[in-house]
């Protein structure tokens, strides 16, 4: 998305606002629509997803004081979430993002197979889904191999009573 698409997409987000709730909304002003315009540029999100987060915004997120893009773009999340668990809104969403969409089939191929049904380890899968766990797992696991063996020793409230 360019810098006139972006803007373009800022207005029609702040002006629908206006529209629906209007003393919760900037006035769109020149600078006002491209600091917006810099914040929606940054998402790979339809145009329609944003303007129906400006409805879920008003109808379900409103506060007591003015939107922020931050509020917008939670309202996106929500309006995505939402539009991804039917199989006609993540085909949707998909063809918005260029995407082959993926079919419900594929989906339900995909979770019924465990990790190794899957042809991935264990820690294949871990490492792919969360790499930050991964590393520290591997880290304990470094210094377990040079630490010495554990030996209960009497007084410990762990160990066994007669040693």
């Amino acid at each position: 998305m360019n810098q006139d698409q972006a803007e373009e997409l800022a207005l029609d987000i702040l002006e629908k606002g206006r529209y629906l709730a209007k003393d919760r909304f900037p006035v769109p002003d020149t600078k006002t629509v491209q600091a917006w315009a810099e914040v929606v540029g940054r998402y790979r999100l339809p145009d329609w997803l944003w303007l129906e987060a400006v409805t879920i915004f008003c109808m379900e997120k409103i506060t007591q004081r003015m939107v922020t893009p931050l509020d917008i773009l939670e309202a996106a999340r929500v309006a995505k979430t939402r539009w991804e668990q039917s199989p006609e809104g993540r085909t949707a969403l998909a063809k918005a993002r260029g995407e082959a969409p993926t079919t419900q089939a594929e989906v339900e191929a995909y979770y019924s197979k465990t990790p190794v049904q899957r042809d991935e380890t264990p820690r294949e899968y871990q490492q792919r889904v969360h790499p930050r766990v991964a590393r520290m797992i591997a880290d304990m696991l470094e210094r377990r191999k040079d630490a010495p063996p554990y030996r209960a020793e009497p007084g410990h409230w762990w160990s066994p009573k007669k040693l």
